[in-house]
């Protein structure tokens, strides 16, 4: 079985994770993530990741900060 390293050693994972427990998804994102994981057809990571970084508004996640939603563009 392959371990992991802890997080919490490394600074810059630290901060991400700190601002990580402040979020909580909806019933809505969280019925959308179990989908992602019960498709039968392989999904790219890279076109998946794509999709929740430049395609934000279009899905469950919109009401999360992103550059789209926030006015930092």
């Amino acid at each position: 079985m392959k371990t992991w390293p802890d997080p919490t050693l490394n600074s810059a994972a630290r901060t991400e994770l700190e601002a990580a427990t402040g979020l909580s998804l909806s019933p809505k994102q969280y019925d959308y993530l179990l989908k992602l994981d019960m498709t039968t057809q392989p999904v790219s990571r890279i076109t998946m990741l794509y999709d929740l970084v430049f395609n934000t508004a279009d899905t469950v996640f919109s009401d999360l900060p992103s550059p789209e939603n926030s006015g930092a563009m």
